[in-house]
């Protein structure tokens, strides 16, 4: 037998074996959601700050300056009564024009409220609508609340 007919059967029990190794193991497994919430069309970031009631808890997204402007650094503040926080995700993206997704953390800053910083790139848009979303994990499981602002240059 030649040497390239031992190679297939090893290579194919390779690739398995990646497969294999590659799928997510019992405690890498994605926490259940516990709840979606609806952006709130009253909700005004770019104006003051926006108030979301989940089943879990009440969660205030704020962020400075106001009127939220592009290319220049945001203080984005959360304040939330949701109990046993493990961590906070945040994502910002286009809504009408693709501009990426800007993700980043929001650090436990105090007892229930939570900081980060952002930046929003300029667009060709006069007005630029986004959605902010964030994702709370808890020991749980997950919250998932969107908001929505615009910035007008």
């Amino acid at each position: 037998m030649k040497p390239t007919y031992l190679m297939i059967p090893l290579f194919l029990a390779a690739i398995m074996a990646g497969a294999w190794l590659s799928q997510p193991k019992p405690s890498e497994e994605a926490a259940p959601l516990l709840w979606q919430g609806e952006a709130n069309p009253a909700c005004r970031l770019n104006e003051r700050a926006c108030v979301m009631k989940t089943p879990l808890g009440v969660v205030l997204l704020q962020i400075q300056p106001r009127p939220i402007p592009v290319m220049k650094p945001l203080q984005i503040s959360l304040t939330t009564d949701v109990a046993q926080i493990k961590s906070i995700k945040a994502e910002i993206s286009g809504l009408n024009m693709e501009m990426g997704k800007l993700p980043f953390n929001l650090p436990k800053a105090s007892a229930q409220e939570y900081k980060g910083n952002a930046m929003l790139p300029i667009c060709t848009e006069s007005r630029m609508h986004w959605l902010f979303k964030i994702q709370i994990e808890t020991q749980d499981g997950l919250i998932n609340i969107p908001f929505q602002f615009y910035t007008a240059r």
